[in-house]
Parts: structure tokens; sequence; C-alpha cells
């Protein structure tokens, strides 16, 4: 094979990969119209970041992180967002964010928010737990429970117990699985006089069902 076209080969390679570093995927992904497949975009942005070091985002894209994630509306994009964010070093712009969100009763993502907070700003949670302790959020209880679980996790059981009834959706899932792994038979019993209280049929009589279950097989060993 001719010098002159493994040159121009190498060279088109080369421009190829320029371009590609170029590329801001952050906004290439926003630009996909059905929520769906945006969704999938960013997720598959967040399985090559975890899969592959020299893959995570630019600071031109973490600006661009930033801007998208406060304008995106559709929950799934914001899972999957959200998902990227935590990818994300401390960054002070993410911070002020998140704070501002916390604050704004209003906010779809203030548990996204918790979260973040809880995870990248651990000396913060301290003065935020003081500030939002009888927060009725699901998601802000959720991270705030998981703060007080090393230091009471009787207490933190009953935040959680206490934010089963308004969760939903990726919250109720979370908030289930943990009560169905760390519940013992009091919390079983909180939770049924909670669903009882309710009327029945309750997010809470769900969570009563696995937690039986998962006791009664305990106590089988």
């Amino acid at each position: 094979m001719p010098r002159f076209y493994l040159l121009k080969k190498a060279s088109s390679h080369i421009a190829t990969r320029k371009l590609a570093v170029k590329t801001n995927r952050i906004i290439a992904a926003s630009g996909v119209i059905d929520p769906s497949k945006r969704a999938a975009a960013f997720e598959k942005l967040d399985w090559d970041i975890g899969n592959d070091p020299e893959a995570s985002l630019s600071v031109s894209e973490i600006r661009s992180l930033i801007l998208f994630i406060a304008t995106e509306s559709n929950n799934d994009v914001q899972v999957s967002l959200w998902s990227l964010v935590l990818r994300v070093p401390a960054n002070e712009s993410l911070k002020e964010l998140c704070i501002k969100w916390l604050a704004d009763y209003g906010n779809a993502c203030r548990g996204y928010a918790m979260h973040y907070l809880r995870v990248r700003c651990p000396e913060m949670i301290p003065a935020i737990f003081k500030k939002y302790q009888d927060d009725t959020d699901p998601g802000v209880r959720y991270g705030l429970a998981k703060h007080m679980q090393r230091l009471n996790t009787g207490k933190a059981m009953d935040m959680m117990i206490g934010a089963l009834l308004k969760a939903k959706g990726e919250e109720l899932e979370v908030l289930s699985d943990e009560i169905e792994i760390m519940g013992n038979d009091e919390d079983l019993r909180k939770l049924i006089l909670l669903d009882q209280e309710k009327g029945g049929g309750t997010n809470a009589a769900a969570v009563v069902d696995r937690l039986r279950s998962k006791l009664k097989k305990k106590g089988k060993k």
C-alpha cells in the first residue's frame, strides 16, 4: 500500500478524533426531540463515561449540563441528566443551583438537589438537616434520612416511612427498597398502623408485604 495513502488515512483518523473531542455531547443529546430517545442518549453518555475515564465531561460540557438540567421538564430525561451530574466533581455552580432548587418548594428536582449536596457537599448536610428536617418532600426526606442513618438508625427509618405516602416513581422504589432491607418488626408495625390510619391501600401497604416476607424468611433461618 502506498505510503502517502497511509499518511492520508492516519491524518483523516486524527481529524475525525479531534472533531469528536470538540463535539459537545450534552448539546448533541439535548437536541434529540423525542423525550424517550433524548433520555436514551443521555443514558448512553452516562454509560460511556462510566466505562471509560477518558470520556469524562469537558468543562464546556459541564457548563451545558448545568444550563440544560435547569430547563428540562421530562422526568425520564431528568433522571438521566442527574446520573451525569453525579459524575461531575464538586462544582460551585452546581452547588449553588442545588441550594436554590432545594429552597424552592415547588421545584420537582428538590430530591435530586438534596442527593447531589449530600454526595458532593457533605459538609453542608448538618445545616441543611437542621433547616429541612420537617420537609415533606419524599426525595428530600430520603436524603436527610440517609444522613441521619449514621447517627440514629431508628429516627432515619421513621423519616423514610413518613416519606412513603407522597413518594412516587423512582423515589418510591428507592424508599421501598431501603425500608425492606433495613426494616425490623417494629418498623413493620409502624407501616401497618400508618396504612390503617390513612384508610388502607397506601404505598405503605405494598411495603408491608415486602417487609413481612423478608422478616418471615429471616425467621426461618
